[in-house]
């Protein structure tokens, strides 16, 4: 699949997504994400995943069509995913 709409939506979204992050017990943002190099590589790639599997299923969601809940998604995505990914990020270095 080639560029998807969501991709162009969920920035949007995503400076003003907000979700749980219990190690620090306050809310997540996207300022917290660029403030580490490692994270933001991390971000980047965890964005596309996001999208790929958002748009994946937009035959079967049509609701999701107007972007709505994506920012949520992505950090959902990215909370599940991120420990994982950094793993692989840190041992290139």
């Amino acid at each position: 699949m080639g560029f998807c709409y969501q991709q162009q939506v969920c920035r949007l979204y995503l400076s003003k997504a907000k979700t749980r992050n219990f190690e620090e017990d306050d809310y997540m943002t996207i300022y917290d994400v660029a403030k580490n190099k490692k994270r933001i590589a991390v971000f980047n790639v965890l964005l596309e995943e996001a999208c790929r599997q958002w748009c994946d299923l937009l035959e079967d969601a049509p609701e999701r069509k107007d972007g709505e809940r994506f920012a949520e998604f992505f950090f959902e995505v990215f909370e599940a995913k991120e420990d994982e990914y950094m793993e692989e990020i840190l041992s290139l270095d």
